[in-house]
């Protein structure tokens, strides 16, 4: 039987650089990135303080307060691609098969539908 985890989910912050790195450079995570090997702490630090507008980030933290997931969308801010987005996910190691992602998965989603709409012309 599987026990039910509930996961907290907000907004990533530039603090959460460290935790996200751990999750992002594991054996278990890093083979499904695009990324570079071998990058340092201070990408990371440098991705998430200067993070884009059109990047919509969230982090799932267990009932610790440890960041278990970080996940988002990664908007376009062309006006001919501006209707479509990159979807981008990671979950710790430790964590997978426990409801991470999908918990994540549900709030991008949500997120997504009350995103703001503009009319283009």
């Amino acid at each position: 039987m599987s026990q039910a985890h509930s996961y907290s989910i907000r907004a990533s912050e530039p603090s959460d650089a460290a935790a996200i790195h751990r999750i992002k450079t594991q054996p278990g995570v890093y083979p499904g990135t695009l990324q570079l090997p071998y990058q340092p702490l201070s990408a990371t630090e440098k991705q998430l303080l200067e993070q884009p507008a059109h990047v919509h980030a969230l982090v799932a933290c267990n009932e610790a307060g440890d960041v278990v997931g970080w996940g988002g969308l990664i908007g376009n801010d062309r006006a001919r691609t501006r209707h479509a987005a990159s979807l981008f996910m990671l979950v710790d190691q430790g964590w997978q098969g426990r409801g991470v992602g999908s918990a994540l998965m549900r709030a991008v989603v949500m997120s997504r539908l009350h995103w703001p709409r503009r009319a283009e012309s």
